[in-house]
């Protein structure tokens, strides 16, 4: 078969692609990034990161951002002007055995030209964020704007994955920003003698991630030093829980401020930023509408009495960040009573709620676990206590290892 012009200058263009994608970088030059992520990196103040010491895992993956300029160090980042170097790329784990290695699917190279800078900031999960996460100047941080968090449960996805003897539940709604870096780039001039990124000890950009919003467990247990002595037993199931009024969309913006390094043995190369995450992260509320935690035609198992560890009915409920005030959100469960007598059973649906504004408000990397107190006299109301604590888990998506 004879080839045409046309098809010698497709083929040529396709052999090159295919080397191109294979060829062996050249130190100083040609040198590709690599991302270290939480622990990996030999950080030690973790609350999330994402999932990756399985390859086939598409959860093993968060998105990132890298902005050049020129500057002799971190502090000409405020005024320097920008060129997007990487722009929300997909990061993904390339790991052998257990090293673990974190790059961009296309080759991303560091800069030669001298004096060049890149500033790294990223997010997570990918899936979730990759067409949401803006980028445009490091003053501002990551923007994810009109986000809507899903407001029944059921839709708050997660994948089961099983490393080894371990299942884990990888949700694709646990939110997270990373960390800023600022690293100076290999000196073209003399790359050999530069203590750039590529040299020395340094594995990759450091990648410590926070979440951004809360999370929430509800417990529930029977006050059994409150029944109806007629009945031989009273048991009660829990058939549906909400929360009522709550927000559900808003816009996150972080501004990014100096801080200290969080590992300086490990990596003495580059100049750390955290993301300023509080209260006023989430911005532009909105989308007041009811969350739907659990619901259930049938109702879990009889929840425990006072004598036992409370029954955990809502596990991982992912709650935009907001104030809670005495005129709006509400805890609203209904619940089967189930009494009986002798060969007589006798059952009784009910409905109640609880404003939640003794509830601490629900703030960004905060873990919210709701415990209420049914009675299975029906006029009695609801009672719950409501405790938070700092969101530590090391692991993204909440990796949870499920039973």
């Amino acid at each position: 078969m004879k080839l045409s012009n046309l098809h010698i200058v497709l083929i040529i263009s396709a052999l090159a692609v295919l080397l191109g994608c294979e060829r062996e970088p050249v130190p100083g030059k040609d040198t590709r990034i690599l991302w270290s992520v939480a622990t990996d990196a030999g950080q030690t103040k973790t609350d999330g990161y994402p999932a990756g010491t399985d390859v086939y895992s598409t959860h093993n993956s968060f998105g990132s951002f890298a902005l050049r300029y020129t500057g002799t160090s971190a502090s000409d980042w405020g005024t320097a002007s920008y060129t997007m170097h990487i722009n929300g790329e997909l990061i993904s784990y390339f790991g052998l055995g257990n090293t673990p290695i974190w790059s961009t699917m296309t080759e991303n190279y560091w800069p030669t030209t001298a004096n060049s800078r890149l500033h790294f900031a990223s997010f997570s999960p990918y899936k979730t964020l990759h067409n949401k996460a803006v980028y445009g100047n490091p003053t501002d941080g990551i923007t994810i704007s009109n986000y809507q968090v899903p407001k029944d449960k059921k839709d708050q996805h997660y994948l089961t994955v099983t490393e080894g003897l371990t299942s884990y539940r990888l949700y694709d709604d646990d939110l997270m920003i990373s960390n800023e870096y600022d690293v100076n780039s290999p000196d073209a001039a003399d790359p050999n003698n530069d203590i750039g990124p590529v040299y020395g000890t340094f594995t990759g950009v450091p990648t410590l991630f926070t979440h951004i919003l809360t999370r929430i467990k509800v417990r529930f247990y029977q006050d059994a030093t409150i029944s109806v002595d007629y009945y031989d037993s009273q048991t009660i199931r829990i058939l549906s829980v909400k929360f009522k009024d709550v927000y559900t969309s808003g816009t996150f913006k972080a501004t990014p401020v100096l801080t200290s390094n969080p590992d300086p043995t490990h990596d003495p190369y580059g100049t750390y930023y955290a993301p300023t995450i509080g209260a006023s992260s989430w911005t532009s509320l909105g989308g007041v509408s009811d969350a739907v935690l659990f619901d259930s035609l049938v109702g879990t198992d009889a929840i425990s009495t006072s004598s036992g560890a409370p029954t955990v009915v809502v596990e991982d409920y992912f709650a935009l960040p907001q104030a809670l005030v005495a005129s709006g959100q509400k805890l609203e469960v209904k619940y089967r009573i189930t009494s009986t007598k002798d060969d007589y059973i006798f059952s009784e649906e009910a409905t109640d709620e609880a404003y939640l504004n003794s509830t601490p408000d629900w703030t960004p990397n905060t873990d919210i676990t709701l415990t209420v107190k049914l009675s299975a006299i029906r006029t009695i109301p609801i009672e719950f206590t409501a405790t938070a604590a700092n969101w530590t888990d090391g692991q993204s998506y909440h990796l949870t290892p499920e039973d």
